[in-house]
């Protein structure tokens, strides 16, 4: 298993609701979430240049 979405919440009431949340998502939509959290993440990373 490998860890691909991060997100900061609150407190740990808030990062269950957000996690409860996700998990009631469909496979489509965690996969939406998963590939534009790799986009936002490939954009922050600093280039090689």
């Amino acid at each position: 298993m490998a860890k691909v979405y991060v997100e900061a919440c609150a407190d740990k009431a808030a990062a269950l609701r957000e996690e409860r949340g996700i998990k009631q998502l469909k496979k489509s939509a965690k996969e939406a979430l998963v590939a534009s959290y790799r986009l936002i993440e490939t954009a922050d990373a600093p280039s090689s240049a």
